[in-house]
């Protein structure tokens, strides 16, 4: 399966969270364009805008302005743990139809905004901050105050929040425990057995599962794995932070022995794996107490640039990288465009 298709699988389970479907477009997408280009008008910018519904299914609606026609696709929120898929829709979309882009929203950063621009990728939101460039139209509006209610993707269900995610991360890891005994599976992830239970009831609710006799299957594996990226760098991560610090003396990193349970991830093991990214930030997962860190060469350091993780799993395939899945989440998870492109080649090699 390519990384196209998937980015398509992605988009159908954002599409699965709305209600009130109207056609193929909801009304919360139409919501979002009417407030959006009503505060645009509402704060200076009184010229002509034209929203049509699209045609077809790449993108949502065809928005004029001023004469000019993008293609425009509606987004609840972009944020930095999303913004590899929504950059990736955006750019196919811009790849497939002879229109510039734009993307609407109720909520982005201006970071996040800019670097959309960037990419040539024409941005507004409910708030009416703006960014569209194209041709001789120029409208860039700052510091508009945003709107944040309910502006956060919404994951459903037991299976992406924690304990899900954990056990999620060993499934796709290691596809042959789908039918190991459930005390098997707590040998491999790191939760106790009534979260397993729940995790295997929810996989078989949601469509996941496929049994033939007496053997279990992961169906839809690409769609599990946009899921659980975006979950986990959303809910999980964030409770793994141990710490930040530097590399003593300035010594060059490739020179850093990892002993113990710890474990390159995000850049460094993107490097590691294919040479394509070389890394400017560095991640470590670990179980190992800190001091053993700085035996490897590492000092505490409120600034620097390594990120020390809990190591969440129990089991791993590699001396010193992270599971291949999990450096793909790290990359997509970072908001910067070099990781994303880093990561699609990941995705494109296999996850």
């Amino acid at each position: 399966m390519n990384f196209v298709h998937y980015i398509c699988m992605f988009t159908k389970f954002e599409q699965e969270q709305k209600m009130n479907t109207v056609g193929t477009i909801t009304n919360i997408e139409r919501d979002v364009v009417d407030q959006a280009t009503a505060n645009l008008k509402k704060i200076g910018y009184l010229n002509d805008i034209e929203v049509i519904t699209s045609k077809t299914d790449s993108y949502d609606f065809n928005v004029t302005i001023d004469g000019h026609g993008f293609a425009c696709m509606v987004k609840n929120s972009v944020t930095k743990n999303n913004f590899g898929f929504v950059l990736s829709q955006l750019q196919e979309i811009t790849r497939k139809e002879n229109l510039p882009v734009l993307l609407i929203t109720k909520l982005i950063s201006p970071n996040l905004m800019d670097e959309l621009q960037a990419n040539n990728i024409n941005t507004l939101d409910v708030s009416g901050n703006t960014s569209i460039i194209h041709d001789t139209l120029r409208i860039v509006i700052k510091g508009e105050k945003s709107i944040r209610q309910q502006a956060t993707l919404a994951t459903p269900g037991r299976l992406f929040k924690d304990a899900g995610l954990k056990f999620l991360f060993g499934i796709l890891t290691n596809p042959d425990m789908i039918n190991y005994t459930y005390r098997e599976m707590q040998e491999i992830v790191d939760v106790s057995l009534g979260s397993i239970t729940n995790s295997m009831e929810d996989i078989e609710e949601n469509g996941f599962l496929i049994k033939n006799g007496n053997k279990r299957v992961l169906s839809r594996r690409k769609e599990i794995i946009d899921r659980w990226v975006i979950a986990y760098n959303e809910a999980l991560k964030p409770k793994l932070f141990l710490t930040r610090m530097s590399f003593n003396d300035n010594i060059p990193w490739q020179s850093v022995q990892l002993a113990g349970d710890t474990y390159w991830g995000g850049e460094p093991a993107s490097y590691l794996l294919n040479g394509f990214l070389l890394p400017e930030d560095f991640m470590i997962y670990t179980r190992e107490k800190i001091g053993q860190l700085v035996r490897s060469g590492l000092r505490p350091d409120e600034s620097g640039n390594v990120f020390v993780y809990n190591k969440f799993w129990k089991s791993n395939n590699s001396n010193i990288l992270v599971p291949r899945l999990l450096v793909y989440a790290d990359l997509m998870g970072s908001g910067y465009n070099r990781n994303i492109e880093a990561a699609q080649k990941l995705a494109k090699d296999g996850l």
